[in-house]
């Protein structure tokens, strides 16, 4: 009877156990996969969001300085061929300053200076009391219009660099003057790139010690949490190579990599004027944290029912053997010649 008992756990609870086992495992593993989805997708959407506030930001500036290289009297002015020493006796001269520094009033806390330059004179000047020393050379500066890409683009975004008279980290967005199809100077704004830094490093992240960083197009770290790591090569503060394979051509993918001091997960977001990185990082035990809870409370669940249904097997195999075990006892007592024995058919 041990044996048959035996037999009965043996086959139909290793049928039940195998069938738990595959089953358990293509609904752990489907589960683990609609989950990292789930993570992957919130911090893209994050990261997307980042990268559009970035994008409108400049987007900003790009129509103020375009705004002002169409407007009639900073032609008139830029095409005058006044030099420094002339340009405030132009009849446009009173109209283009006043522009200048009411569209500078109006953004006061991240404009430094809303200026103009010409391409064919030593002369730039702003809205305030600021002018070009005679050492000034447009066709020099990095806002200047010598390539075709940038004259398509109809504007230009420097890279970050720290302004001589206030050591503030800033930037130039430029647009050029045209008078006819002839590009006679143009307008351009220095802006502060702190508000652009807080914009990144201080977005609600999607995870609670997930953080973001600011990458330039040039590989520079322009905002990070550490700002030990600011300003130097982002191949050079120990990301893994395939984070920067990622910076340097997107897949758009949430990637697994080591930020340096821990495994993470990252994915790269790019803003479309400047070529920046945002780079949105979440530590590799809270982005697979539900993942890993989940997966735990599953395999609690499949060990619990495993027990039950082993339970409920054995007190089945019971009641199987219980009777046949009584009626080899009977067949024994017939067979040894006892035919009074009793038999219990209830």
């Amino acid at each position: 009877m041990k044996s048959i008992k035996t037999k009965i756990l043996t086959i139909i609870g290793g049928i039940i156990l195998v069938a738990m086992l595959v089953t358990g495992g293509f609904v752990i593993n489907k589960i683990d996969k609609v989950i990292m989805s789930s993570e992957n997708y919130t911090a893209k959407v994050s990261t997307d969001n980042i990268v559009g506030d970035v994008n409108n930001y400049f987007t900003k500036y790009i129509s103020m300085v375009q705004q002002a290289a169409r407007d009639e009297s900073v032609i008139r002015i830029l095409s005058s061929g006044l030099d420094r020493t002339e340009f405030t006796k132009s009849p446009y001269y009173g109209s283009t300053h006043s522009m200048l520094a009411a569209s500078t009033a109006t953004d006061s806390e991240n404009i430094l200076s809303l200026f103009l330059a010409i391409s064919k004179a030593n002369l730039a000047f702003d809205g305030g009391d600021w002018v070009g020393d005679e050492s000034f050379d447009l066709s020099e500066k990095s806002y200047w219009f010598t390539d075709q890409a940038d004259i398509d683009a109809g504007y230009i975004i420097t890279e970050p660099y720290q302004d001589v008279d206030t050591g503030s980290m800033v930037l130039t967005i430029s647009a050029p003057v045209y008078d006819g199809s002839e590009i006679v100077g143009i307008a351009a704004v220095d802006i502060q790139i702190s508000v652009v830094n807080s914009m990144v490093t201080d977005a609600q992240s999607s995870h609670e010690s997930g953080h973001q960083m600011l990458v330039s197009s040039q590989g520079t770290v322009l905002a990070h949490k550490d700002e030990a790591l600011v300003l130097k090569p982002v191949n050079e503060i120990g990301f893994s190579q395939n984070m920067i394979d990622e910076i340097n051509s997107l897949s758009g993918e949430v990637l697994h990599f080591n930020d340096g001091t821990e495994d993470s997960y990252g994915i790269v977001g790019e803003e479309s004027h400047t070529g920046w990185k945002i780079i949105s990082i979440v530590p590799e035990k809270e982005y697979t944290h539900v993942i890993d809870s989940t997966r735990n409370y599953l395999v609690t669940f499949y060990a619990v029912c495993l027990l039950l249904i082993f339970a409920a097997l054995v007190m089945t195999a019971r009641s199987i053997v219980a009777p046949l075990r009584r009626l080899t006892e009977i067949t024994d007592e017939i067979a040894a010649g006892n035919l009074n024995i009793e038999i219990d058919v209830s």
